[in-house]
Parts: structure tokens; sequence; C-alpha cells
């Protein structure tokens, strides 16, 4: 009896002891596989950590760049500000230069208009073409038939034109003398008109005109004012006539700093 009680005591003890074993051996290869799947987050998770730290530094190095960017445009902006704020003040400049220009143009229409407000306006013109004023004078009021001597009146219209031109001594003169058709006696018409353009200029200059702003020129009968008609007088008659050129020192009033 006792030897079959011991016997079944060992049986009992190997029993327990195999089972525990099993048991342990199931839960270690639990706890290998349960280490593995950790193992393998852990390097998943460090791979994310990485490839996140790796964005990182391109984002920081795309914000260094974008903030350079920046900077450079602020930079630019304030140089293209500098541009506007010169481009005002030339516009602003310009305006008050056209507007002294203008006033200076009006100026001098008025002093021509009261210099010949008494002189017959059948002999004589006075025209602005942009800048430039230009004064004819027929050849009635000027010269004789054929002749290059001033007549007293024409002395009498170029001393009120010497007063207009003494109140703005930068002014340049040019003298034309023209023809017409016609054959001249004492010479070619280009004689003639170069004669009479001379014979004002020089009458200016004893007026007081400074020579060196003033042109003498002679046209012939190579620039008319109107069209001649064969037998027509007036046609001939426009077209014998001195034109001077009166030339205001305006050009200055354009120069932009």
């Amino acid at each position: 009896m006792r030897k079959f009680t011991k016997g079944l005591l060992c049986l009992f003890t190997i029993s327990t002891l195999v089972f525990t074993s099993c048991v342990s051996s199931k839960k270690f290869k639990a706890l290998e596989s349960a280490k593995m799947s950790v193992d393998s987050a852990l390097s998943a998770a460090q791979t994310t950590i990485s490839n996140l730290e790796s964005e990182k530094n391109v984002l920081i190095g795309d914000k260094s760049s974008l903030e350079s960017q920046v900077m450079q445009i602020k930079s630019d902006l304030e140089g293209v500000k500098g541009e506007i704020a010169t481009f005002k003040t030339q516009v602003s400049e310009a305006k008050k230069m056209i507007s002294d220009k203008d006033a200076q143009l009006t100026n001098i229409r008025g002093q021509i208009a009261g210099a010949f407000s008494n002189i017959n306006s059948s002999g004589l013109s006075v025209i602005q073409r942009g800048d430039m004023f230009y004064v004819s004078m027929s050849e009635k009021l000027l010269f004789a038939s054929g002749s290059s001597r001033i007549g007293r009146d024409g002395k009498a219209a170029l001393q009120n034109l010497s007063a207009v031109l003494a109140k703005n001594p930068s002014m340049k003169v040019m003298v034309e003398g023209h023809t017409d058709s016609r054959k001249y006696n004492a010479g070619t018409n280009w004689d003639l008109s170069v004669d009479r353009a001379v014979s004002v200029v020089t009458q200016l200059v004893k007026n007081g005109m400074p020579p060196a702003n003033l042109i003498a020129a002679g046209r012939g009968e190579h620039v008319p004012a109107v069209t001649e008609i064969k037998g027509d007088n007036n046609t001939y008659k426009q077209n014998r006539r001195v034109e001077i050129a009166l030339i205001p020192s305006v050009s200055s009033l354009y120069n932009l700093r």
C-alpha cells in the first residue's frame, strides 16, 4: 500500500513538473512574440521619427529661404517706393516747368500783340507754332517795290519789335526774306530776299539787339505763302514778305534733374 501511494505521489510530482514546464514554455513564447512586436513597433516609430526630423529640417530650410525672400521683397519694395517718389517729384517738376513755360509764352504773346497794336494789321500777322512766334511783315510795310531799303513805317514796326526783344534778351531771332516768282531787275530773287533779311537784321542791331542772337536768310521765291495765280497781283503781294521767327529760350524748362 505504501509503495502504491509513493508511486502515485511520484507520478503526480512528475505530471506537475511537466505541466508547469509546458505552461512556462508557452508564456516564454508569448512574451518573446510580444517583444518582437514591440521591437517592430519601436523600429517603425524610430523610422517615423527620423522621417519627421528630416521633414522638419526641410521645413526649417524652406522657412529660412522664405524669410530671405521676404526680406529681399521688402528691400525691393522700398526701392520701388523710392523710385515712385522720385517719379512723382519729377512729374511735379515737369508740371511746374510746363506751367512756367506756358506763362512765359503767354507773356511774350501779349508783349508782341501790344507792340504791334498800332500797326496796320493788313501788313502784319503774328502766328504761334509750338514754342515759336512768327511775325510776317509785308513788302508794303517795310520796303518800296524792288528795294531793300527799309521805309519809315517799317522802321517803326521794327522798333516796336525791338522793345519786345529787349525784354527777352535770350530770345533768338531768324529773319527770312521772301519774294514772288517774278524777275528782279537788279539781280536774282535770291539776292533781293537776302538783302532784305540783312537790312532787317541790321536795323534790329541798330535798335540795340545783340548780333549773336540774330540770323538772316534769303529764301527767294521758293517758299511761297500762297500759290501764285498768273496775273493775280494779290497772290504776288502775299508772297513778297519778311518773316521773323522769334525763338524764346524755353528749352531749359524741359530739363529734369
